[in-house]
């Protein structure tokens, strides 16, 4: 919240807006439920005219994580990038 308040408190986002880069090489539930609460603050803050850019990356053998990835990016009706690691 630090970053929220700053940028709010001298009315200036990053003109490039916020960029999330997730590389994780195992998600469980409880892990799910903090990305998403986390990226549901993010993604409250484009209504104040953020650009917000998800990159997830995930083993190209990882079915699994890319649905992760998914679920959350559904979940919150917001767009990822699905980025392969060979």
């Amino acid at each position: 919240m630090e970053f929220e308040q700053q940028c709010t408190t001298k009315g200036k986002w990053p003109d490039n807006g916020i960029t999330v880069n997730f590389k994780l090489t195992y998600c469980n539930s409880a892990s799910t439920k903090y990305l998403y609460q986390m990226l549901e603050i993010i993604r409250t803050w484009m209504k104040a005219g953020v650009t917000l850019v998800v990159n997830w990356y995930y083993d190209d053998n990882d079915d699994k994580m890319l649905d992760d990835g998914q679920d959350i990016a559904e979940a919150l009706d917001c767009e990822f990038n699905y980025i392969p690691l060979s």
